[in-house]
C-alpha cells in the first residue's frame, strides 16, 4: 500500500538538502567515534569516573557529536512539514551546523586528552551554535502554536526552556576547570545531564515520536492534548532532579527519577495504543529498536533510582550513562534514521525530479541487519561487562557497536548514491507531482 502526502509549497518548507545531509552525515560519523571512545575509557567507565578524560569524551560523543545534529536537523526540517511553515535558510542552517561540528570536535577531543582549552572553546562555539538553534527552533514553535500539532508544540516549548538551562549549565561547568564557579561540581553536572538528556531531549522525544511514529507505521496519531499528562510529568520530574542535584537533596532527585519513570510509561502506552491501530500490519526492524530504546530508558532510570536510593553502588552511574545515551539515544535515533533519511531523500526528489522517488526503494537494506544485531549485542556486553566489572567485556562491546556505527554508515551512503541514481534516470522535475512516502 503506498500514501501519497501532496507537497504544495515543499520548496518553502524542504531545507536546502546540503544542510540536513551535512548534519545528519557528522551524526553517523560521530556515532562511529562514541563507541570507540567507550572502548578507550572502559576502566573509567566501570569505575563510575568523572571529569576530562576518555570515558566523558565518550559521553559527549553521543551527546553533541550524535544527538545535538539530529536534533538540529529533526527541528529544522520537521517541524516546517508539520505545520506549514517556511523551512530556515540554509545559510543559517549552515551557521548551526559549523558551530555545533566545531564545538563538538573540539570538546570531545580536549576531554579525550584532557586539554582544558580546547573544551572550554569547544563549549563557547557549541553555545554560540545552540544559541542560534535556540532562536530558529522558538520562532518554528511560536509559528506552530496554532497551525502545529499542539501536543509536539508544547513538548518542543518546554524541552527548549530545559535545553537552554542545560547548555547554560555546560558553559560554567566548562569555565570553571580554569575559574572555579560552582562549590560541587559534581552536582551541577548531574543537573546538566538531567536537564538536557532526561528533560530536554526526553521532551522532544515525546513531542516528535506523537508525529513520526504514526507515520512510519501509517497509523493515525495519538488524539489531540492525549500527551500532555506525560509532557506535564516529564518537565516537572526534570526539574525536580535539576533542582535536587543542585542543591544536594538526594529525596528531590528520587522524586525527579519517579516522574520520569512515570512519563516514560505513559509515554510508551500512549505510543503502544497509537501502534496498534496501524494500517501497516508489518512494522520493520527499526521498530525493534525503537522498542528496545524504551526498555532501555525505564532500565536506565530504574538504576538512577536504585543509586539514589543506596540500593546500588554509586559506581553504577557509568551503567546508567551507557543506558541512557549509547542504549536508549542511540537505539531511537538509529531506528528512526533509517525511515527518516530515505524519506527525506524522497521529498527532495519531489522538487527536483521528473519522477518522486518511493522511500522503500532508497537504501540498501542488509547493513541495517547487521547494525541491529551488533548494537543491540554492543549494550548487552557492555552493560554486563560494567556490572561484572570487565573492561574485556565493555571493549568487546564498543567494538562490536561500532561495527554496527559503520554499518549504519554504508546504509546512510547507500541513500544518497540510490537518490542520485534515480535523479540521473528520471531527469530534472518538469511539472508538479505528489510524493509517495511508504509501501507495505
Amino acid at each position: 500500500m503506498a500514501i501519497n502526502l501532496p507537497l504544495g509549497g515543499a520548496a518553502q518548507r524542504l531545507l536546502h538538502p546540503i544542510v540536513p545531509g551535512a548534519l545528519f552525515g557528522f551524526a553517523v560519523l560521530a556515532h562511529v567515534a562514541a563507541w570507540l571512545l567507550l572502548g578507550w575509557a572502559a576502566p573509567e567507565v566501570i569505575a563510575g569516573q568523572g571529569g576530562p578524560g576518555p570515558a566523558l569524551a565518550a559521553v559527549h560523543a553521543v551527546a553533541v557529536g550524535v544527538l545535538l545534529p539530529t536534533v538540529a536537523a529533526a527541528v529544522m526540517q520537521i517541524l516546517p512539514v508539520a505545520t506549514l511553515q517556511g523551512a530556515p535558510p540554509a545559510w543559517i542552517g549552515l551557521i548551526v551546523f559549523a558551530a555545533l561540528a566545531g564545538g563538538a570536535v573540539l570538546l570531545i577531543g580536549g576531554f579525550a586528552v584532557v586539554t582544558l582549552p580546547m573544551v572550554q572553546g569547544g563549549a563557547l562555539v557549541m553555545a554560540a551554535g545552540l544559541g542560534l538553534f535556540l532562536v530558529v527552533a522558538v520562532r518554528l514553535t511560536w509559528g506552530a502554536r496554532r497551525a502545529g500539532p499542539g501536543d509536539t508544540v508544547k513538548a518542543v516549548g518546554g524541552a527548549l526552556v530545559l535545553l537552554t538551562l542545560a547548555v547554560g549549565l555546560a558553559v560554567v561547568l566548562a569555565t570553571g576547570y580554569a575559574h572555579p564557579i560552582l562549590p560541587d561540581r559534581a552536582a551541577a553536572a548531574g543537573a546538566h545531564a538531567a536537564g538536557a538528556l532526561f528533560g530536554g531531549i526526553g521532551l522532544l522525544v515525546m513531542g516528535f515520536s506523537g508525529i513520526l511514529l504514526p507515520m512510519l507505521a501509517v497509523a493515525e496519531p495519538p488524539p489531540h492534548g492525549s500527551a500532555r499528562p506525560a509532557i506535564a510529568t516529564a518537565l516537572l520530574g526534570a526539574l525536580l532532579a535539576m533542582g535536587g542535584s543542585l542543591f544536594g537533596l538526594p529525596v528531590l532527585v528520587g522524586a525527579g527519577i519517579v516522574a520520569g519513570l512515570i512519563a516514560a510509561g505513559l509515554h510508551i502506552w500512549l505510543m503502544q495504543r497509537a501502534l496498534a491501530k496501524r494500517m501497516r500490519r508489518r512494522l520493520g526492524r527499526e521498530f525493534h529498536l525503537i522498542r528496545l530504546s524504551w526498555g532501555l530508558l525505564v532500565l536506565a532510570l530504574l538504576t538512577a533510582l536504585g543509586i539514589v536510593a543506596g540500593v546500588l553502588p554509586d559506581r553504577l552511574e557509568g551503567l546508567v550513562v551507557v543506558l541512557a545515551l549509547h542504549g536508549w539515544v542511540l537505539s531511537l535515533l538509529t531506528g528512526v534514521l533509517q525511515r527518516i533519511l530515505p524519506f527525506l531523500a524522497s521529498m527532495h526528489t519531489v522538487r527536483a525530479c521528473a519522477k518522486a522517488a518511493v522511500v522503500t526503494r532508497l537504501g540498501w537494506a542488509p547493513p541495517l541487519t547487521v547494525h541491529a544485531v551488533c548494537h543491540a549485542g554492543a549494550v548487552a556486553l557492555v552493560a554486563a561487562g560494567i556490572v561484572v566489572e570487565i573492561p574485556l567485556l565493555v571493549r568487546g562491546g564498543a567494538i562490536l557497536g561500532a561495527v554496527g556505527a559503520v554499518a549504519f554508515i554504508v546504509f546512510a551512503v547507500s541513500v544518497v548514491a540510490l537518490t542520485l541514481r534515480h535523479a540521473r534516470a528520471v531527469g530534472p522535475k518538469s511539472s508538479p507531482v505528489s510524493v509517495s512516502v511508504g509501501e507495505s
